[in-house]
């Protein structure tokens, strides 16, 4: 049977119940504003199931001074026709503050304080950060 072949169906093997849009990989987060991430410090993975990306990630940020709003780009798909429904979680590894960030538009991620305000790229000059999350796509 052709409806058999390439997926898996989960309760049933009606079309509504065939899951044919798997896929993982890596992808590089790279930084906004002219401000990178340190050599060879930004990589992550990522798993697409259906419209659902969840993904991890590990950088440096670049020794800089920019006030510029601290923005992570290039996810490795554009979030769902501009709905910001994402769920991230953020270690800042220098010391104990911890951070949240949102999708903004297209593939681009903003990272605030958890108390409030935008966190800049010089607030965050030289600091790691290992963060997951998950989010919405159309691709």
């Amino acid at each position: 049977d052709a409806y058999l072949s390439g997926g898996v169906y989960l309760g049933g093997t009606t079309a509504a119940n065939k899951l044919d849009d798997y896929e993982e990989g890596t992808w590089t987060p790279a930084g906004t504003s002219g401000v990178g991430f340190a050599s060879n410090s930004a990589y992550g993975t990522y798993t697409k199931i259906g419209n659902v990306v969840t993904l991890h990630a590990t950088l440096i940020v670049a020794s800089n001074s920019s006030s510029a709003h601290f923005r992570i780009d290039a996810l490795p798909f554009n979030q769902s026709g501009g709905n910001a429904a994402a769920g991230f979680y953020m270690r800042y590894t220098q010391d104990s503050t911890y951070r949240m960030f949102y999708l903004s538009t297209g593939n681009t991620i903003d990272v605030y304080n958890l108390g409030g305000g935008a966190t800049t790229f010089s607030s965050v000059s030289t600091g790691r950060y290992d963060f997951s999350g998950v989010y919405y796509t159309d691709s």
